[in-house]
């Protein structure tokens, strides 16, 4: 498990002990993701120093960061809308839910079966599961979150019409 917010303490960015309200960057996690929010957007120091650590710790390879995103990439892909940054985790690493300063990186205790993942590592797909009467096994492309809707209507013998999402069923 890698723990941000052990690293925003330890950089003076997250609030800490008796000092809850004294936070200039917090952290959006996620299970194999995570975010970083500034409380101030006009923070430049704060924002530019937790960019650099980051993307230092991605490049190191040791703390299990596979891909870092910034604004620009988030606002394109529609997502984490306000954060500065995001990071996927690589395989094998989860992304700790502790808020407490600490240790960066600890063994795993059975964070399993979580969401918000980057799109990108098919290992962290989610799984679309559908039985009963008249549904035939088969496998479905790829998709996104916003096609399971019009998937499931397809199911039911609905049409939707004005939905981002698209029938994953051929």
């Amino acid at each position: 498990d890698f723990n941000p917010t052990a690293v925003l303490t330890s950089l003076g960015l997250a609030a800490s002990g008796d000092r809850k309200a004294d936070w200039r960057v917090a952290v959006w996690a996620n299970g194999g993701s995570f975010a970083l929010m500034a409380r101030d957007p006009n923070d430049r120091e704060a924002i530019e120093l937790a960019t650099r650590t980051f993307q230092r710790l991605k490049e190191e390879g040791t703390w299990g960061l596979g891909r870092v995103a910034l604004r620009d990439e988030l606002e394109r892909a529609q997502a984490y809308t306000g954060a500065f940054l995001a990071a996927s985790m690589a395989e094998g690493y989860t992304v700790s839910y502790s808020a407490a300063p600490g240790p960066w990186l600890t063994p795993s205790v059975g964070n399993r079966g979580t969401h918000g993942f980057w799109p990108g590592p098919v290992d962290l797909d989610a799984s679309f599961v559908a039985f009963g009467g008249g549904t035939a096994a088969r496998r479905l492309p790829r998709g996104k979150l916003v096609d399971v809707a019009p998937t499931i209507a397809k199911l039911l013998g609905l049409t939707m019409t004005g939905v981002e999402g698209k029938n994953l069923i051929p």
